[in-house]
């Protein structure tokens, strides 16, 4: 364990909300964990990798207050009048390092580290990164269920040695670690029709269909967000907008749906938040709000 455990840092802006960082002897309610990593990135114009330590930074101005019982004492909202994570035990476990630039390794470790962190917590937070680190981090949870928000179906032929983030999908339709995908906003239009949809893999169109096809799994779930399911009128740094997506609340609610529907919610990661280099935009603020509603409705 201690060559798993020295591939996770110090968080090098600070922690997110100033949690304290990972101590192994603690099991946790939910455990932060950033993987900035920009490997499967195929545009020069993405920065998704910059897009941990944007959060991160944004979100120390939101401190955690700890109780004398080492939990949380949460975050008041005020548009929903309630407080979040309140009583929760939180932590940040840094980020996975890429030593001399060394992607492969650490993308290779990145499964290990997943399947640690998780015996250690009853809810992982990744913030990534690119697309991509999705099938990664897939290959540390056995036989799941994955729901996709996205506004792409990142299913082309796949092609090189490791997946991008335009084909991570196709790479997960062979994975014998994931049991069941189901895509939530697929959106606009492209320049042609993929390949068939593999049965294990569901495109839902509606919230109706929703309801209909991801219940009734005792699967442990792994959630991945793609920032570009939002409107690009609410969030345009991201490496593919696509205009006619959701707002942030939008996405808040249909994460309470699933969560309604498949409750072993282990995993959830948001991806391709892309700002530029040295900038850190004003939407920082509304995902690390986000942030802290998509954690409260794990639980």
């Amino acid at each position: 364990m201690r060559y798993i455990l020295q591939h996770l840092g110090t968080a090098p802006n600070g922690t997110f909300f100033n949690l304290p960082l990972f101590d192994k002897q603690t099991y946790y309610d939910i455990i932060f964990l950033g993987i900035p990593l920009n490997f499967g990135g195929l545009s020069k114009k993405s920065h998704a990798g910059l897009g941990v330590s944007a959060l991160r930074s944004t979100s120390q101005a939101f401190p955690s207050i700890q109780l004398d019982d080492s939990t949380s004492q949460g975050w008041y909202d005020y548009d929903q009048s309630k407080t979040l994570l309140h009583g929760k035990k939180l932590c940040d476990a840094g980020d996975i390092l890429v030593e001399n630039f060394d992607a492969i390794k650490a993308v290779n470790e990145i499964p290990k580290i997943v399947n640690y962190l998780l015996t250690r917590c009853r809810k992982l937070f990744i913030i990534g990164g690119d697309h991509s680190i999705t099938y990664w981090t897939s290959q540390g949870i056995k036989g799941s269920d994955m729901v996709i928000f996205d506004a792409h179906e990142d299913a082309i032929n796949i092609y090189g040695k490791f997946p991008n983030h335009s084909n991570f999908v196709s790479y997960l339709d062979k994975s014998t670690h994931v049991k069941r995908i189901f895509q939530v906003g697929l959106r606009g239009i492209v320049p042609n029709r993929r390949k068939p949809v593999p049965k294990k893999r569901t495109i839902i169109r509606t919230e109706k269909q929703l309801n209909q096809v991801i219940a009734g799994s005792s699967n442990p779930v792994h959630v991945s967000i793609d920032w570009d399911v939002i409107d690009p009128s609410f969030l345009p740094n991201v490496s593919s907008p696509m205009p006619g997506g959701w707002n942030l609340t939008e996405l808040v609610e249909k994460i309470r749906l699933v969560k309604s529907l498949l409750p072993d919610i282990r995993v959830v990661e948001c991806v391709e938040f892309s700002p530029k280099p040295g900038d850190i935009p004003t939407e920082s603020l509304s995902l690390v709000f986000s942030l802290l509603r998509i954690g409260d409705n794990l639980f």
